[in-house]
């Protein structure tokens, strides 16, 4: 199951992005999954904890937005998405268009964080 390594990617590449930042946990995190991306989401959803536990994205919220497959059409010189991936054709005039714009990759969209606060005291007695 590959989605158990990309859950771990995506685990370590969170982590990275954040390194900076005096973050305390990952309150949610949002990816965005195109149908081509060869990702099953159920697999994702299922492995993504596996890979979280013990890290600082364990209890968070994942949200993943399906991208769909857009297509550029050379005839009206348009991008538009597909209304099935079972047929490469542009919605608008019908001709066949292998020219994919959108819906092949796996992104993290954003990644929301709640950073330790510093109280008065901690500050005092370190």
């Amino acid at each position: 199951m590959h989605e158990l390594s990309l859950s771990y990617a995506t685990v370590e590449s969170v982590l990275e992005s954040i390194a900076n930042l005096d973050a305390c946990r990952v309150v949610s995190l949002t990816l965005s999954a195109g149908e081509l991306s060869g990702v099953s989401i159920e697999a994702f959803r299922f492995s993504f904890p596996i890979a979280a536990a013990g890290t600082i994205l364990e209890d968070a919220e994942l949200i993943i937005n399906s991208e769909p497959v857009s297509v550029f059409c050379r005839e009206c010189n348009q991008t538009s998405p597909l209304v099935s991936i079972q047929s490469f054709r542009c919605p608008l005039c019908g001709l066949p268009s292998g020219d994919i714009r959108s819906g092949e990759d796996f992104l993290i969209q954003s990644i929301e964080i709640e950073t330790a606060e510093v109280t008065q005291d901690e500050h005092t007695h370190s």
